[in-house]
């Protein structure tokens, strides 16, 4: 559907690296990064907004580099949704559909698509400055599907909105783009809606794509320790040294699934990390003892930090939020001496840098 071949773009100072990527039609990319870090120049390259240094654009089969953003029949929905005032909500939404001419099923159109967002009984609203935040955003979004674009592109769309209204529309945006097949870029800073709403990620650090993968393979398989801080991985550090499946951390043995390469570095999730009782015989690879340096509550639940027995520093964050039940309230304190289980299969190895 949409293929860049060793774009580069700049703006300012700012240049991005040769940037190679195909997206496949109906799916969902999400790009995601820190700010500055060039996520919104892909954007406004592949969209026209911006012009090319060098590379190219193809839109199924078309190159569309040097093409105006008005003739590529792409969609662009930015943060700021910029409806017209003096237009009724419904006249917004049609719009880019009366702009071009194309009036043919415009009607029905307004309505499936109003109805999918939920917004059909605000479309006689005369003054769109009524509406509140979650509800111009819908219009917005609204306005840029009626125009059945090729690609949308959607910059930090949604961001402005409260964390539970912006997860609400982020899943109907979703469902609507899936019913329809609509291939659509999501530039994003959020690792949790990347992760909501994305087929595949592209994770953007210093003007080039890091690694690019589905979400459950870039928390599984992170290229490299930069992207893995940056995913905010649990329990990251550095071995000392790898033979075989075996993984020595801060002076202690971690059983892993299959051989790995050293100099690594290792992620263990804090929900996979389990608190088992002292007289459970049956775990016994990767079982530790320590005791609790810490328990902190987070939304609705809690983590408890433990300090490795026999290791030179090494501490772990487990989930408490069902097995403190399990080995009861009182055993799960500041100071408390706990055994812990570390599946291999939880154990996510990769390198400091990969070229």
């Amino acid at each position: 559907m949409i293929a860049v071949r060793s774009l580069v773009a700049t703006s300012g100072p700012f240049r991005l690296q040769p940037i190679t990527l195909e997206i496949a039609s109906g799916e969902l990319l999400v790009l995601l990064g820190p700010s500055g870090t060039g996520k919104t120049v892909l954007l406004e390259a592949l969209l026209g907004l911006r012009s090319v240094e060098s590379g190219a654009v193809t839109i199924d089969g078309r190159d569309v580099t040097a093409i105006e953003p008005e003739d590529r029949l792409v969609a662009y929905m930015p943060q700021d949704v910029a409806l017209f005032p003096h237009l009724s909500v419904r006249a917004n939404i049609e719009f880019g559909r009366r702009v071009r001419g194309q009036l043919a099923g415009l009607a029905a159109e307004v309505t499936e698509v109003s109805t999918a967002l939920e917004i059909g009984h605000l479309l006689d609203r005369t003054d769109v400055r009524s509406l509140s935040g979650g509800e111009a955003q819908r219009v917005a979004l609204a306005r840029a599907l009626v125009t059945r674009p090729r690609v949308l592109f959607l910059d930090e769309s949604f961001s402005a909105l409260d964390a539970h209204i912006r997860r609400r529309l982020l899943l109907q945006f979703r469902q609507v783009q899936r019913d329809r097949r609509l291939t659509a870029i999501y530039v994003t800073h959020s690792l949790g809606e990347a992760t909501l709403v994305g087929d595949r990620v592209a994770v953007m650090l210093d003007g080039a794509i890091a690694q690019l993968a589905t979400p459950e393979t870039l928390f599984r398989e992170p290229r490299d320790l930069r992207i893995a801080r940056f995913l905010q991985l649990d329990n990251v550090s550095e071995t000392t040294s790898i033979e075989g499946t075996t993984a020595r951390v801060a002076g202690l043995a971690f059983e892993l699934v299959k051989p790995a390469s050293a100099p690594s570095w290792i992620a263990i999730s804090a929900g996979d990390v389990m608190l088992v009782s002292r007289d459970d015989r049956e775990v016994a690879s990767n079982r530790f003892a320590g005791t609790i340096t810490s328990v902190t509550q987070r939304h609705d639940h809690r983590r408890a930090r433990v300090a490795l027995e026999g290791s030179t520093g090494l501490e772990l964050e487990c989930e408490l939020s069902a097995r403190d039940r399990y080995l009861g309230a009182d055993s799960v304190v500041v100071g408390a001496r706990v055994e812990l289980h570390v599946p291999p299969s939880a154990i996510v190895v990769f390198p400091e840098v990969r070229s």
